[in-house]
């Protein structure tokens, strides 16, 4: 696996192709986040910079943030830089709900709605993020009743999408430089529902390649008379 990193323009400046380890999370409702760890040649600590995104070269749609940039010292190891930050998602936590937003109708419509104005064709255009688009409607029929004003337009929609069980993402498109806001739903697959196959992750199923069992009764109580 091989790392693209992109400037704030989108274009890319080098390809990281050398590294100690990698976390790369994604998740259904938040924002993912991701660690990558690399030699602190100089010639990688000139090119990092936050607001740069890291991309990775097997899923180009896929892209992350740069948020925080650490130097790391040790004479047995050498010195390394650990890059952290989060995914596309989160520039929606840059902005907020500006007018009472009443939504009442399709989910799908109204958190739409809500992305494009306070993020891509506010009333103010010192508001609009840059390169983001709406992409194609879903077509999800759930309905809801709610206004909103001054919330995080992050939390906002991770809130609605948590109650009807959608999940949203922002995705790269790097040959137009565009992010592309979309809406998607998951098959469920627990214990709770009786539509779908279960999916089981278990050390007898050889699915789990690491485990951690922990019980804690810190905050056990207990009383007789």
């Amino acid at each position: 696996m091989q790392f693209y990193l992109l400037d704030t323009n989108l274009n890319i400046i080098e390809v990281i192709d050398t590294f100690k380890s990698v976390i790369w999370t994604t998740r259904y409702y938040e924002a993912g986040d991701f660690e990558l760890y690399i030699p602190a040649t100089q010639k990688m600590i000139d090119l990092f910079k936050r607001d740069y995104y890291v991309v990775r070269d097997d899923d180009t749609t896929q892209a992350m943030i740069i948020q925080n940039i650490q130097i790391t010292t040790d004479v047995e190891e050498g010195n390394y830089l650990i890059i952290t930050g989060k995914s596309l998602k989160s520039i929606l936590g840059r902005r907020i709900v500006w007018r009472q937003t009443i939504i009442n109708g399709r989910v799908e419509s109204g958190i739409r709605t809500l992305v494009n104005k306070n993020a891509i064709n506010p009333d103010e255009p010192e508001r609009k993020i840059d390169n983001l688009i709406l992409g194609a409607e879903l077509g999800l029929t759930d309905k809801m009743k709610s206004q909103y004003t001054g919330d995080n337009l992050e939390e906002t929609i991770q809130g609605i999408c948590k109650t009807y069980k959608i999940g949203y993402d922002i995705m790269l498109d790097l040959d137009e430089k565009q992010f592309i806001f979309i809406l998607y739903k998951g098959a469920d697959r627990s214990y709770d529902q009786s539509v779908n196959p279960y999916v089981v992750f278990s050390n007898d199923y050889e699915n789990l390649l690491r485990t951690n069992y922990k019980t804690n009764s810190d905050d056990y109580k207990n009383v007789a008379k």
